[in-house]
């Protein structure tokens, strides 16, 4: 569909890569060499058809994603159109005029040495020629300690924010239908390019370490002094706070780690929730609600925030947690919590009369716009990974 779509255009241009019946979801459609200037005109055009067959188009300067989101047909519902002007051809750059002059058996056996190069088959020899360097294997070697440190204070720090990493978070009262929503929402990511995780805030954050059991005599004095005469109010607050700084460390740990991979993270519920909850509930400690609102400021804001809404009545029916009118404080608590901590991409999405699958199309929608450019680094983590496996 797509290489008769291109054929009818009057651009030169020069399909080397085209795929009709792809195994789920591996490799890309279309590899398509274009005249330069034509490229913007292509992708706008791309966009507009896109449009009017109900497709979801993301684009960058070279590259354009279709996705067709539906739980409905083929397992594929998505396209890459990977827009080159020029390929590197030994010492010169060979734009598609130059490629279109060559015969058509020499340039049949060039777009086969191009894509032997790519998948790691061709001989190396070709590949210099070519300019091609195929992915390695990953190396399994451990860091070295100043790799660490420096990952550990530049990077993981929690409080420190160096990149911009595609995680996404669901939010909301216990009822209104978060981790049916989360489901669904990585049902129709599986059909789609990327590598996905998820976790839950508090099953990650507050997850239970087996204590080490200290015996008083292989302590030190100092220690064995501290937990004797330490008040026990001065633990409490220390056990408060050190807990909140384990909740932080360990969720950004997991976010960075997964951005490093090339992968999105989405996750039931955040720190936003977990201030507003703290607030409701008058047997927690006021240590423990400050170090939580201290957290939501200095912890990450997530890329994008999906928060479904419906009524009070409507949620208390599904689910007895909350009572109403404390339902509607949660709203008003979280809004006020977001515009306090600036989350930058915040979408409400009505429940009621909707489908969960509905809900599932209209947030991924919004999930995959936001992140766009962004995205583009996830697709490729993700053919590399196929790459190399």
């Amino acid at each position: 569909m797509l290489s008769a779509f291109f054929d009818g255009l009057e651009v030169p241009h020069l399909i080397l890569r085209d795929k009709a019946a792809l195994p789920k979801r591996s490799g890309f459609d279309i590899d398509l060499l274009i005249d330069e200037g034509n490229r913007k005109d292509i992708i706008a055009l791309c966009l507009k058809i896109a449009a009017e067959h109900g497709v979801l188009a993301l684009h960058n300067d070279k590259r354009v994603a279709l996705f067709y989101l539906s739980y409905e047909g083929s397992y594929r519902n998505w396209a890459i159109l990977d827009l080159q002007s020029a390929y590197k051809f030994g010492a010169q750059n060979m734009n598609v005029h130059d490629m279109l002059d060559m015969p058509e058996g020499q340039r049949e056996t060039l777009i086969k040495n191009v894509q032997a190069a790519r998948k790691g088959t061709a001989s190396k020899d070709i590949q210099q020629q070519l300019g091609i360097t195929p992915y390695a294997k990953p190396q399994t070697q451990t860091l070295s300690y100043l790799q660490k440190i420096k990952r550990m204070i530049l990077m993981r720090a929690f409080f420190i924010h160096m990149h911009t990493p595609s995680f996404i978070v669901i939010s909301g009262p216990d009822g209104v239908g978060k981790t049916t929503l989360l489901r669904n929402i990585l049902r129709l990511f599986e059909t789609l390019p990327f590598n996905t995780a998820n976790f839950h805030h508090t099953g990650l954050g507050k997850a239970k370490t087996k204590p080490v059991e200290s015996k008083e005599e292989n302590m030190s004095l100092g220690r064995r002094l501290r937990r004797r005469y330490t008040p026990k109010a001065i633990k409490v607050i220390y056990g408060s706070i050190s807990g909140e700084l384990r909740y932080a460390m360990r969720i950004n740990k997991e976010v960075m780690t997964n951005f490093y991979r090339g992968t999105l993270t989405f996750s039931d519920r955040y720190i936003y929730d977990r201030t507003v909850k703290m607030h409701m509930l008058p047997d927690k400690l006021w240590i423990t609600k400050i170090a939580t609102r201290i957290n939501a400021y200095l912890m990450r804001n997530p890329t994008v925030m999906i928060v479904p809404t419906d009524s009070a009545k409507a949620i208390f029916k599904r689910k007895q947690e909350l009572q109403p009118d404390e339902i509607i404080r949660y709203y008003d608590d979280l809004t006020g919590v977001m515009k306090r901590c600036s989350v930058p991409c915040m979408h409400e999405i009505g429940v009621a009369g909707k489908s969960p699958e509905e809900l599932a199309v209209e947030a991924t929608q919004y999930i995959l716009h936001s992140l766009s450019p962004l995205i583009f680094r996830s697709i490729g983590m993700y053919e590399r990974d196929l790459k190399r496996s």
